[in-house]
């Protein structure tokens, strides 16, 4: 893992965790960041690869996943309804991570 952003740091974690591996033993191959969406990478861990992308919901349509599963579209709306920014990450463009971040002094 690159990155020391905190962040960052708890998704691999959260992501290492569901593919059963260390951290330490995750490799990050062809990380993209698409300005205003999120990021798209490949993770490699224990001879497999995965496709992982952490980002808006923008950047889950552009690649055509589905957030209609388990109502997590409406949970997106209902949270950016009243300020929250969601994160949404997936592997192998399947949601597995929804995050909801709220700053207290930024006024939307």
């Amino acid at each position: 893992m690159s990155s020391e952003h905190p962040l960052a740091k708890s998704i691999v974690k959260h992501l290492s965790s569901l593919i059963n591996t260390e951290e330490s033993q995750v490799k990050v191959n062809n990380f993209k960041n698409i300005n205003g969406e999120g990021i798209v990478t490949k993770l490699e861990a224990n001879g497999q690869e995965f496709e992982v992308m952490c980002g808006n919901e923008k950047l889950m349509k552009r690649f055509d996943v589905n957030l209609t599963y388990n109502r997590l579209d409406q949970n997106i709306q209902e949270l950016e309804s009243v300020g929250r920014t969601v994160v949404i990450c997936t592997i192998d463009k399947v949601a597995r991570l929804l995050i909801s971040l709220e700053e207290e002094h930024l006024v939307k």
